[in-house]
């Protein structure tokens, strides 16, 4: 009899810790967050948008930490884009490591090809051979670009007419392979420069492009395919934080941040109640004893 309750609670453990993994272990969101690195920017301001991207990850309490969100970023400037963070699962061991890994972004200065980076971040996101099971149409993939100027890699004489068109086929592609949305924030430049502007909103998915023009704007402003036009660079914490919780902050009900359960409470919760079994057994081994 005891041999039969004992291998019942093993059992119902093992569902549990199963169930809990499973869990853990889908991904909803893919976000990834493309970061111009420019000449145009200075350091001080690069540094600015570093720590806030950090803290967006760390210590700003938005995105969930218990593997439903993946976060990817990648730095373009000069004639190139570089991979800073690898697409990684967002739980409460890895938000750490992604944090030290913005903040020791390199910017790379030159020209501004943004063409380069989309299509590198596309490829990093929309790789099937890290997650071969799970159906896309389980994913919204989401793209956030920072940027404070036209796509351009002048010293290679490609000026910003052809780099727009640069960036518009890499767009195509990248609603090819499966990405959902693509949101800017255009920093400093914005609300001057009308071309840039215009190019902006029929950049930006889905369409119509969404201008925002407050930086103080509500949340349910951000509407996907928004171009939020950031006057200044201390500005962009309160757009880029507002940005994440407006792509979270779905109609399906889904999790996001205080809201969601941590990794390490789900694991505790298993680890509770397999001690709660064992003692249940050692108890039913005693009392037939006496």
């Amino acid at each position: 009899m005891l041999k039969a309750f004992f291998k019942v609670c093993v059992l119902l453990a093992c569902l549990l810790i199963f169930f809990f993994v499973q869990a853990q272990a889908q991904v909803q969101f893919q976000i990834g967050i493309l970061v111009d690195g420019s000449s145009s920017i200075t350091d001080t301001q690069f540094d600015l948008i570093k720590n806030t991207l950090a803290f967006a990850i760390e210590g700003a309490r938005i995105l969930p930490l218990d593997g439903t969100v993946e976060i990817t970023f990648v730095e373009f400037s000069d004639t190139d884009a570089t991979v800073v963070v690898a697409p990684t699962v967002l739980n409460s061991q890895t938000a750490t490591t992604i944090a030290s890994q913005i903040r020791e972004m390199v910017r790379g200065g030159g020209g501004t090809p943004l063409w380069l980076g989309l299509d590198l971040i596309t490829d990093q996101m929309t790789n099937n051979l890290r997650r071969p099971t799970q159906p896309r149409d389980t994913l919204l993939q989401v793209i956030n670009i920072i940027t404070d100027g036209q796509p351009q890699i002048p010293n290679d004489g490609i000026l910003p007419d052809q780099g727009n068109q640069l960036s518009l086929t890499a767009r195509n592609r990248a609603l090819s392979r499966g990405i959902d949305e693509i949101s800017v924030e255009a920093v400093g430049i914005g609300r001057t420069n009308t071309p840039f502007r215009q190019f902006l909103l029929s950049f930006v998915w889905p369409q119509p492009g969404v201008l925002i023009e407050n930086f103080a704007a509500p949340e349910s402003d951000f509407k996907p395919g928004f171009v939020a036009l950031v006057q200044e660079f201390a500005e962009i914490e309160r757009v880029f934080l507002s940005k994440l919780r407006a792509t979270l902050q779905r109609d399906d009900g889904t999790l996001t941040g205080d809201e969601a359960i941590p990794f390490d409470n789900m694991w505790l919760s298993v680890l509770l109640i397999v001690v709660f079994l064992t003692l249940l057994l050692f108890r039913s081994q005693r009392t037939q004893q006496l």
